[in-house]
C-alpha cells in the first residue's frame, strides 16, 4: 500500500490526514455530482458519434461516477478497520467497519487497485474528449459562429 510507504512520525499522519480529507471531500462532490445528474437530465448536442462509441462513453461515465464513490469509500471502510479515523486530530470520523486489521489490507488493497484504475480510466476519457473536441466528432467543440451579445441583441 503507498500510503504505508510514508512510515510512522508526524509528516506520515499529516500526509495521510491530507489524503483521507481529500478523499472525504471527494466523495462528498461525487455524491452531489450524482445527485445533480439523476435529477437534470443534459442534452447533448448532435453527437456524430457511431451508437457503439456512445455505448462506450455511456458506459465509462457509468463507471466513473462509480469509481468516484467507491474509490473515497473503499479508503473510508479501510481507515475504519484500521481504526484510524483522525483528522488532524480535530476531526473523528465515524467508523463504517467493525476493528479488524487483517481485513483492512484487503480492503486498501482493493482501494488502491480502484484508485489506479481511475486514474487510467480518467486518463483514457481526457484523451478520447480531447480528440472529440479537436475533430468536433463529440459535438463539444465550440461554435465557429459568434455568439451574440445580450447588449447587441436590443
Amino acid at each position: 500500500c503507498i500510503m504505508v510507504q510514508f512510515g510512522p512520525g508526524a509528516i506520515a499522519s499529516v500526509r495521510q490526514a491530507i489524503h483521507e480529507s481529500r478523499g472525504l471531500f471527494i466523495l462528498w462532490v461525487a455524491l452531489l455530482r450524482t445527485g445533480y445528474r439523476l435529477t437534470i437530465s443534459v442534452e447533448r448536442r448532435g453527437s456524430k458519434l457511431a451508437s457503439w462509441h456512445e455505448r462506450a462513453s455511456r458506459i465509462a461515465h457509468y463507471t466513473l461516477y462509480g469509481l468516484m464513490i467507491w474509490v473515497p469509500l473503499t479508503g473510508w471502510m479501510g481507515a475504519s478497520a484500521y481504526n484510524s479515523l483522525d483528522l488532524f486530530g480535530i476531526i473523528s470520523l465515524p467508523a463504517i467497519m467493525p476493528h479488524d486489521e487483517a481485513r483492512a489490507v484487503w480492503i486498501l488493497w482493493a482501494h488502491g487497485l480502484l484508485a489506479f484504475s481511475m486514474i487510467a480510466l480518467v486518463s483514457v476519457h481526457i484523451s478520447i474528449a480531447l480528440q472529440g473536441y479537436l475533430d468536433g466528432s463529440e459535438g463539444i467543440a465550440p461554435s465557429p459562429e459568434p455568439v451574440a451579445r445580450a447588449s447587441s441583441l436590443q
